[in-house]
């Protein structure tokens, strides 16, 4: 069995997000910001489906 984590210099995703919506005028600034939200969202769905095709459960994705 492995345990496999990656260090997330600005904490967890949820966080990350939260921070950027008390700064709207921040987010305007950053170019493509909206790209990058959305191939986020394409990358974490991607990892979860190779993930359930090597039968490993993932025991902690939730969308709060």
């Amino acid at each position: 069995n492995f345990m496999i984590q990656e260090f997330m210099a600005e904490g967890d995703l949820k966080n990350y997000l939260q921070k950027w919506k008390t700064e709207p005028q921040r987010m305007k600034q950053v170019p493509k910001m909206w790209s990058k939200l959305l191939a986020w969202q394409i990358e974490v769905a991607r990892g979860m489906e190779r993930l359930e095709s090597l039968n490993i459960v993932h025991r902690d994705l939730a969308a709060r």
